[in-house]
């Protein structure tokens, strides 16, 4: 999260991304036994001309909670 505002500080955009094919990360990075990604953070400058996808509806509470 530090990352995450000290981009913000310096007017740069960012976002974590998780869910990725992590092997795939490892191998690109070169990282070397016992060093394993857990997230990548994209850094970026918005591009003011282009708009943003919106929120994918998301389920309720009900939907997903079954309280007992």
């Amino acid at each position: 999260m530090s990352i995450l505002y000290a981009a913000k500080y310096y007017g740069v955009d960012s976002h974590p991304m998780s869910g990725m094919d992590f092997a795939a990360v490892k191998e690109a990075f070169e990282l070397p036994e016992g060093k394993e990604p857990v997230i990548l953070i994209a850094l970026g400058y918005r591009d003011e001309s282009k708009t943003l996808y919106g929120r994918a509806k998301r389920r309720g509470y009900d939907e997903v909670v079954m309280e007992v």
